[in-house]
């Protein structure tokens, strides 16, 4: 019996349109030696029973109920689950609606035997529209890690979650995915990972895994702007502090946590429809993080007391 070497691992959460094709794109590699792992967070429209008549006959998958391991939703509890039930060395992660080339997992898995022992081995993604056009490409413009985090802060993504295989005794040993982060799990991952100071290998190999790129949903929206503001909550004094970065870059993170939750800010006054209750809260909180002044803090807190939609 061969040795399982790379695992994947898929939050599922309505995604029947598309969770098929998914499937269909892993059981199709090349590479014929592999596990996947599917994480169902409570489907309701019927893609939990799709994926069952997909893989009932293909032992390389499993599947399973999120709430008879945890009681807490979310993709990053997902797979976190995936991650505990793996017993390869490396593990990638792809959502429900993307997908895979048929060498994807061959050509990476020989990539990293070719060059060693790393941390995260970063591929190429391509983002593509709702009719499978590709519209452009995640590109490492920068691979100097204090840039990355700078460009990171400004919510310029250097890679996509499908792009990374990472060493699964890496990825535990920095704790898994942050389970409060509902958007931006990947740059929060990503920023925790690179304080520290991970090896990493950028593979210049063709495209191999696509990212559907779709406009986001109001309650999607609502997500992001709470992950924004735990970022800044989160990492704003660790980074600081840290001694990966330089003086000059940390300067730049400063300026750009700054610019970050002051847009937050406008975005909400000027755009929301309704109150968020919550978000003001933690907005709130940020601001202490950020060390904002009292009387500064208690002005925002009066404009949110006098915020009506």
């Amino acid at each position: 019996m061969q040795t399982i070497e790379i695992s994947i691992v898929i939050p599922l959460y309505n995604n029947r349109k598309y969770v098929e094709k998914t499937i269909e794109s892993i059981q199709q590699q090349t590479l014929v030696c592999w596990h996947c792992f599917i994480i169902d967070d409570g489907s309701t429209d019927g893609g939990r029973q799709i994926v069952e008549d997909k893989i009932q006959d293909d032992l390389r998958f499993s599947l399973f109920k999120r709430e008879e391991y945890s009681s807490h939703k979310g993709a990053n509890v997902c797979r976190n689950l995936g991650l505990s039930f793996l017993k390869s060395a490396y593990v990638m992660f792809v959502d429900a609606d993307d997908y895979l080339s048929n060498n994807c997992l061959q050509n990476r898995l020989a990539y990293i035997k070719e060059y060693g022992s790393f941390d995260l081995y970063i591929f190429k993604t391509a983002f593509i529209d709702t009719e499978e056009r590709i519209r452009g490409e995640f590109k490492v413009l920068d691979q100097d890690i204090q840039r990355l985090i700078v460009n990171l802060v400004k919510h310029k993504i250097p890679w996509h979650t499908m792009s990374g295989v990472w060493r699964v005794g890496f990825l535990k040993a920095i704790g898994g995915w942050n389970e409060q982060y509902e958007r931006l799990q990947d740059v929060e991952l990503n920023l925790r990972a690179l304080l520290n100071n991970p090896k990493i290998k950028y593979a210049h190999l063709s495209i191999d895994s696509f990212y559907r790129y779709d406009n986001l949903t109001i309650e999607k929206q609502k997500a992001a702007r709470m992950g924004f503001c735990r970022l800044t909550k989160d990492y704003y004094k660790q980074f600081l502090s840290s001694a990966i970065l330089n003086k000059h870059n940390k300067s730049k993170v400063n300026s750009e946590f700054q610019k970050l939750i002051e847009r937050q800010l406008v975005h909400y006054l000027y755009n929301e429809t309704e109150k968020d209750p919550k978000w003001e809260s933690l907005y709130l909180d940020t601001l202490c993080a950020l060390e904002v002044s009292k009387s500064d803090i208690e002005s925002v807190n009066k404009i949110f007391d006098k915020f009506q939609l």
